[in-house]
């Protein structure tokens, strides 16, 4: 393969900025814009595959494949590392800037203060109803919120979740879920969790867990079709924590302005604290944990200290079934130490 060694111009640099922050906005993966990028006559030899080297050149029209260079390879990921950051930093300070200057810096007298009133849905299970809180006929989910729901592996909250789609899915105002997943393919995930779910219910499955910002777009093409966004799991963005603060304020504003609740799942350590940064329960309406109850083998789901709209020490039994999750006729409360004392209702 013959060596071709291109330095990169000034102004092949400033259209590589330019296709790469274009490429951000619209909310694409880095990957996918290091294989667009690459393919640019003068970024080739920073593809590492020979057979892709060898087809971008083909079609550049080049009469030399260039050789795979890792300083070039490590350029350009580095260039779109730098223009992500200062992308979110804008970003970050276009906000700033519309929340200083929309805000009038006035002070409300207490009487003046309408109180908000909070919309909910049921998510169909009603043991996870109660544990959510609500008045009258107005219990579960709430509409506009964000809610983390953290759980040991294998403790039943994927499968769970499937049961509050399969509910959702048929609920009578037509509206439905989004279920984003990326852990496995979407064939598989079927097969494994959503045996039940029948074609007529309104449930769209996605694998994309690029960025939040490939999620508001899914979002906004199904517009009013859905009421509720399951995301399975967002440790992985919660590991970074350079983009996890943008990707809340996203997504809280999405269930705000779409009227919709987003449940994200998410891993949680040996001792049952959320995986990754302490930023995220912080910043989320209403944190839900899961654990196995060793006597019994059901497992309880309870609210972690953090409920904005309702109680926080309520728990509820499940029971794993060959049919999905059966929520139990079994309620407590938990005190801070972790105790649960029994509820019972005649």
């Amino acid at each position: 393969m013959a060596g071709n060694k291109n330095g990169v111009s000034y102004e092949h640099f400033q259209k590589d900025e330019q296709r790469i922050k274009s490429l951000l906005l619209d909310g694409f993966g880095v990957d996918t814009i290091f294989s667009v990028v690459s393919r640019f006559p003068y970024n080739i030899a920073s593809i590492k595959d020979d057979y892709l080297r060898e087809e971008a050149s083909r079609k550049c029209g080049l009469e030399n494949v260039p050789f795979y260079l890792p300083s070039e390879e490590r350029r350009l990921t580095l260039l779109i590392s730098r223009i992500q950051t200062d992308l979110a930093e804008e970003q970050k300070r276009i906000r700033l800037y519309k929340q200083l200057y929309n805000n009038d810096s006035s002070a409300l007298h207490v009487k003046d203060i309408s109180l908000q009133n909070i919309e909910r849905f049921s998510s169909g299970v009603p043991g996870l109803d109660f544990v959510l809180g609500g008045r009258g006929g107005s219990v579960g989910l709430p509409v506009g919120g964000m809610v983390l729901f953290g759980a040991e592996k294998g403790c039943g909250k994927t499968r769970l979740c499937v049961e509050i789609s399969k509910h959702i899915g048929k609920s009578p105002d037509g509206s439905g879920v989004l279920y984003i997943q990326n852990e496995e393919s979407l064939s598989s995930f079927k097969s494994r969790y959503g045996k039940q779910w029948s074609d007529n219910l309104n449930i769209w499955l996605s694998s994309s867990f690029r960025t939040a910002a490939e999620h508001a777009k899914i979002i906004n093409k199904l517009n009013n079709q859905i009421k509720l966004v399951i995301i399975d799991s967002i440790s992985e963005l919660a590991r970074k924590s350079s983009v996890l603060e943008e990707s809340i304020k996203i997504y809280k504003e999405l269930s705000e302005e779409k009227k919709i609740c987003i449940l994200a799942l998410s891993h949680v350590t040996k001792t049952g604290s959320i995986k990754g940064s302490s930023y995220l329960p912080h910043k989320v309406d209403v944190v839900l944990n899961a654990k196995k109850d060793q006597e019994s083998g059901y497992f309880y789901v309870y609210c972690d200290n953090k409920n904005r709209f309702g109680p926080s020490d309520f728990v509820s039994w499940f029971q794993h079934t060959d049919d999905g999750i059966l929520s139990l006729n079994k309620y407590g409360k938990i005190d801070p130490h972790g105790n649960i004392s029994p509820i019972e209702f005649r």
